[in-house]
Order: C-alpha cells, then structure tokens, then sequence
C-alpha cells in the first residue's frame, strides 16, 4: 500500500466528535471538490 493510502485509510478512521471540527472537514472537501472541477474544466 502506498504512503497516501495509508494516510487516506488512517484519516478515515479517525472519530470527529466536535461539530466544529465536521465544518472544516465538509469545508475542507468542498474546497478541493471545487479545485477539482476547476481544474478539469481547463480554468
């Protein structure tokens, strides 16, 4: 297993049990979700 799946795989296990921390995360996601599409747009 590569180095980032591994640290994919830990992160995902990780419990978030504070609200605040599930913003960033959503936030987080959204970001390079938006970064993504931009991106395959050629923008």
């Amino acid at each position: 297993m590569a180095l980032t799946a591994q640290v994919k795989d830990e992160l995902a296990r990780v419990a978030v049990d504070k609200t605040s921390a599930r913003k960033a995360e959503v936030a987080t996601m959204l970001r390079f979700a938006g970064d993504s599409t931009l991106s395959a747009a050629g923008l």
